[in-house]
């Protein structure tokens, strides 16, 4: 399903991608290095912290990498709709991470789904030679699929669960992007 979209230009201005770029996506990722160090300081929560802290520096080198990766890239309007719905479920999960109540659960699988259907329908323009968006399309909604029936088995290995789902999309990222961009 790979539909083109109007790529806004590099040096056209745009309040959207520039509220994402230089306020959204620092804020969001300062709010994901608050979470990890609230939870080194004091876990609070018995024998869950491993994971939590695992989640959050798997998260936080996720969005080191891709912002980094996408920054001179071109934007389409929906998929800056996307990274504003994005950086909102990323910030309540964060927070749900470190809080450890919230739905931290319910927050990924929002996230997975969202990425998962941004990519099947090409919201973002590839940037470099990175294989398609497709394939990553599908591993995040089929992680998605697996991590809603998983937390509904068993909540009291949620922190785990969780741990695993990022950590099985990030692989997933890594495979496809490494070595492909610019």
């Amino acid at each position: 399903m790979n539909i083109p979209r109007q790529v806004t230009p590099k040096g056209e201005e745009n309040f959207l991608r520039d509220f994402l770029k230089e306020i959204a996506w620092p804020a969001m990722a300062g709010n994901v290095a608050w979470s990890f160090f609230s939870v080194a300081i004091d876990p609070g929560c018995g024998g869950n912290t491993f994971p939590r802290l695992a989640t959050l520096l798997a998260l936080a080198f996720y969005l080191s990498a891709e912002w980094y990766r996408t920054k001179k890239g071109g934007a389409t309007s929906l998929g800056l709709c996307f990274d504003l719905f994005l950086v909102i479920c990323i910030v309540w999960f964060a927070i749900a991470i470190q809080a450890n109540k919230g739905a931290p659960g319910f927050a990924l699988v929002l996230i997975l789904t969202a990425v998962g259907i941004g990519h099947l329908c090409s919201v973002w323009p590839p940037i470099g030679e990175g294989k398609g968006n497709i394939e990553f399309g599908r591993v995040n909604i089929l992680i998605a699929v697996v991590l809603s029936i998983a937390l509904q088995v068993s909540s009291s290995w949620q922190s785990w669960i969780i741990f695993f789902a990022i950590s099985t999309v990030l692989v997933a990222w890594w495979i496809l992007r490494h070595g492909k961009t610019k």
